[in-house]
């Protein structure tokens, strides 16, 4: 009575185990086949796709992998369903010999017709009792197993130098950025960055130069709070980043980043959630409109703040990428911070609209940190306010003006006559 219970308790956590370990081994594959999903919904890559002849290449993949996962699903669940299938045939048989021992006992006159009820009845309680309490048992296993990947993302060790035991350090304003002998790798056979010292100080402005793969955006990701297991000091107002409370840093922070994001709704939308918490100021939104040219787009699309733009919703408009970036740069600067983070702010911007672009910026970052990484530099190197930093394989192997650095460093000399 006991014992067949048990063996379904068995059998299912097995199942569960399995079902869970191959999940987790596929869980990969399965980003990769919904990033495929993802490509066919962005214009973006549907135009080249389209172009290429290569949706029908993705949709095979698609399908192959997904009649993969579920074959496997089908067999790991077949092999379950049979081994149930025969211990429930079992129990079915031990039911039976049961009841015909108890019949047979009636008939001798050893027991009474009411104490057959009586025994079946407690039998069926009994086995439905140790059954709820199992399928429970099952229930919590599994969900242990999910949990234990949950934990161990907790406790990773990215995490350990920002601990809620500690007493973390709250600030307002990022005065001073200094970083001491600093190194960090994704993994550790390739060190990224290696050995680096640097001070950021408020109203100065750095720019980072240097050829792909240099460590630019990685030394920013650092700059910005976002990985934690490196070596050496990043002191943030001479206060340890690691033991500074990361919310109340990242509030002094605005950041144009390299990818940046364009919201399918509205102008204003695009704007605000630099800062949602000052989403009602409607006399900086009108002034950050006005600052970085947002009007002559709306103009030019016959539109308002409140109109929408992309194609995911009703309605809406598509915009060029240069327009895409100035909204960027407008919601940039629409977070009121002290420290500006530019990565490739000129991406999609034509000369007129650069020269314009960065007039707009270093008017709006006189008692702020700007840290700006690009490529097409020309015109911001040559002013005398700015420091400019040569990043090669994750070193830094010059600062100075663009003068300074036209005479001593030869890659500098390179980056700048490329374009």
């Amino acid at each position: 009575m006991v014992i067949m219970p048990i063996m379904e308790f068995i059998l299912l956590l097995k199942f569960s185990i399995d079902s869970y370990i191959i999940r987790f081994k596929r869980t990969d594959m399965e980003r990769k086949l919904w990033y495929i999903s993802y490509m066919f919904s962005k214009e973006n890559y549907f135009r080249e796709i389209k172009l290429n002849n290569i949706g029908n290449y993705f949709i095979d993949m698609l399908s192959s992998k997904q009649k993969s996962f579920i074959k496997t699903d089908i067999k790991i669940l077949k092999k379950y369903k049979i081994w149930i299938f025969f211990v429930n045939l079992i129990e079915i048989l031990i039911d039976v010999l049961i009841y015909v021992y108890l019949l047979i006992s009636v008939i001798a006159n050893n027991i009474l017709i009411g104490d057959v009820f009586v025994f079946i009845k407690s039998i069926n309680q009994s086995k439905n009792t140790i059954s709820s309490l199992l399928e429970i048992l099952t229930k919590i296993s599994k969900d242990n197993l999910e949990l234990d990947v949950f934990f161990s993302f907790i406790d990773m060790d990215s995490d350990k130098k920002n601990n809620i035991l500690k007493e973390d350090i709250l600030i307002d304003k990022i005065e001073k950025i200094t970083i001491k002998n600093m190194s960090y790798n994704y993994k550790e056979d390739r060190k990224i960055l290696q050995n680096i010292n640097i001070e950021f100080e408020n109203g100065k402005k750095y720019i980072i130069v240097g050829r792909n793969g240099s460590g630019k955006s990685t030394l920013l990701n650092l700059v910005m709070g976002f990985y934690d297991n490196y070596e050496g000091e990043i002191l943030v107002n001479g206060f340890d980043l690691g033991k500074i409370d990361k919310s109340s840093y990242m509030k002094c922070i605005s950041t144009l980043f390299q990818d940046f994001v364009k919201y399918e709704g509205t102008y204003r939308e695009n704007i605000i959630y630099g800062d949602v918490v000052m989403s009602d100021d409607n006399d900086r939104l009108r002034k950050i409109v006005k600052k970085f040219d947002i009007e002559s787009i709306l103009n030019k699309k016959n539109d308002d703040i409140d109109s929408t733009i992309g194609y995911w919703f009703d309605n809406g408009t598509q915009i060029s990428e240069g327009e895409w970036q100035k909204l960027s740069v407008a919601r940039t600067f629409y977070k009121n911070s002290s420290l500006v983070i530019l990565d490739e702010p000129n991406s999609y911007l034509d000369s007129i609209s650069e020269e314009m672009m960065q007039k707009k910026i270093i008017s709006e970052v006189s008692n702020k940190i700007l840290i700006v990484v690009m490529h097409r530099f020309k015109r911001i190197a040559l002013r005398e306010d700015v420091r400019i930093i040569v990043m090669d394989n994750g070193r830094i192997l010059n600062t100075g003006n663009h003068e300074f650095l036209m005479k001593t460093c030869e890659i500098y000399r390179n980056l700048y006559n490329a374009y």
